[in-house]
């Protein structure tokens, strides 16, 4: 639910609106200065790191929710605009190497540390279905525009009918959290935002095109990484503003 639905609240969306729209301009001013028109933007890692952090800011000041991680990701993928692009999109070439780390490691506070005193879980029935889908999509290093990928909302419950009773009661939970992270954004904060903020490096792969899509790049082994370039980012940002001052919380003069 939108906190700011009050007439009352107009003045001050107007000041958060103005204060947002500035640090775009700022950002838009980074992706102009380049070494020279045929290059990528100088300041592209500064791009990004900014870029994250201003959504999860706007996150933080638009919606209830208390956890940086889970707001993010709500605010993508609620208030994005997916004719453009859904965040709800399930980047399955990482939710597929998360799974196979699942039956012998756990997340916790965003790392992987080892599995002990829990149910076992095979997790070959889960990495087989995802498999099958991911020779559908034809995963290839370019833009995203040709794969057609499932949303969150579809590969959970596949994924759970996979698994018993007892398996869901005991990893149920912690599946949808994977699934979750390899979402579109998900992978944003757990791939940038978080590791842009805290360890001062992307994890896995970056890609500085000057496109507007994310952007699958070649990686070891033959597989693909899903890769964010800072234009789209900062396109991002700008379409969340949009949607929120024009739909959600309109502004007075």
């Amino acid at each position: 639910m939108c906190p700011w639905s009050s007439p009352d609240d107009s003045g001050y969306a107007g000041a958060v609106q103005k204060h947002f729209g500035k640090l775009v301009d700022n950002l838009r001013c980074l992706l102009s200065i380049k070494p020279d028109p045929s290059t990528t933007p100088r300041y592209e890692l500064e791009i990004l790191l900014l870029g994250c952090c201003y959504i999860d800011s706007l996150a933080g000041v638009f919606l209830d929710a208390e956890k940086s991680r889970a707001r993010f990701r709500e605010l993508l993928w609620d208030y994005s605009d997916r004719s453009k692009l859904d965040f709800r999109r399930v980047d399955l070439p990482a939710l597929r190497k998360a799974l196979e780390r699942y039956p012998i490691a756990t997340k916790h506070n965003g790392k992987w540390v080892p599995r002990d005193n829990h149910l076992p879980l095979d997790v070959t029935k889960l990495t087989a279905v995802l498999e099958q889908e991911i020779q559908k999509c034809s995963y290839n290093a370019g833009d995203i525009r040709d794969i057609d990928e499932p949303t969150f909302d579809q590969v959970l419950p596949t994924l759970m009918s996979l698994l018993t009773t007892e398996q869901q009661a005991e990893h149920g939970n912690k599946i949808e959290e994977l699934i979750k992270e390899a979402t579109y954004a998900g992978v944003l904060y757990e791939q940038y935002r978080s590791p842009l903020v805290h360890e001062t490096l992307i994890r896995g792969h970056w890609y500085g095109a000057a496109t507007d899509l994310p952007v699958y790049v070649a990686s070891e082994g033959g597989d693909v990484d899903l890769t964010f370039p800072p234009l789209f980012v900062v396109s991002v940002l700008e379409n969340i503003l949009e949607t929120i001052f024009s739909k959600y919380w309109v502004t007075t003069e």
